[in-house]
């Protein structure tokens, strides 16, 4: 594995924007018991609208908006709570899926693999790995993406597993760039105990049974680029 190339700009902020968002809803919804909130994001705040709190809706604000380094407001706004993750997904395919997807024809050539992650930061990079493999130290990214050397993005048995993984660490979604378009997996609310005890008894007979256990999941989504 070697260093490739670091990335920094408006979109890598916004997902670190994002996942802020995210990560103080996850943490605002428990603390406070709310039966939902509502959202939305204007000028690097977050407004939102709590429903039916059985907590002390102010005291939770405060100190999740202060863990979370986040501009919080409350405002009678709509909007679903899960846009939040699909954003995250919506921005890499804005502004760095190009990227990704320029070194497929030296995955495609020489199978090399090409891997991306961006940090709760707001910092991104891209490194080279090897040959059908990418193997880094584990870093925790809200986001990451690799590139396969086949034709078609379909994750193989190390990469749901790694999946999991992340999801269980807060991580938001994982996609493969492939010759003919790219698959996400992503999360929209925290991953439930139940559901991971569901995946770990599921018989790992090949990536294909396995993965379309994904899709049984309430907590994911799988869409294709």
């Amino acid at each position: 594995m070697k260093y490739f190339e670091k990335i920094k700009n408006n979109y890598t902020r916004k997902i670190g924007f994002l996942y802020r968002c995210i990560l103080f809803v996850e943490d605002f919804i428990e603390d406070a018991e709310c039966e939902n909130i509502y959202v939305e994001t204007l000028n690097g705040t977050l407004f939102i609208n709590p429903v039916n709190c059985v907590g002390e809706v102010s005291d939770s604000l405060t100190y999740y908006s202060r863990v979370h380094e986040i501009d919080v407001q409350i405002s009678p706004v709509n909007g679903n709570f899960k846009e939040l993750y699909r954003n995250i997904v919506k921005t890499y395919v804005e502004g760095l899926r190009r990227l990704v997807r320029s070194k497929l024809p030296l995955t495609m050539g020489n199978r090399l693999e090409y891997f991306m992650g961006v940090t709760p930061g707001g910092e991104g990079f891209l490194l080279e790995g090897g040959v059908e493999k990418v193997r880094i130290p584990w870093v925790n990214v809200v986001l990451s993406v690799h590139t396969h050397p086949e034709e078609h993005p379909i994750p193989s048995l190390i990469d749901l597993d790694t999946i999991v993984r992340s999801f269980t660490l807060r991580g938001i979604a994982h996609g493969i760039e492939a010759y003919s378009g790219g698959l996400f997996i992503y999360r929209v609310e925290p991953i439930r105990l139940e559901e991971l005890f569901f995946l770990k008894n599921v018989k790992k007979r090949d990536p294909f049974s396995y993965f379309s256990e994904f899709g049984k999941l309430k907590s994911l989504r799988i869409v294709y680029l």
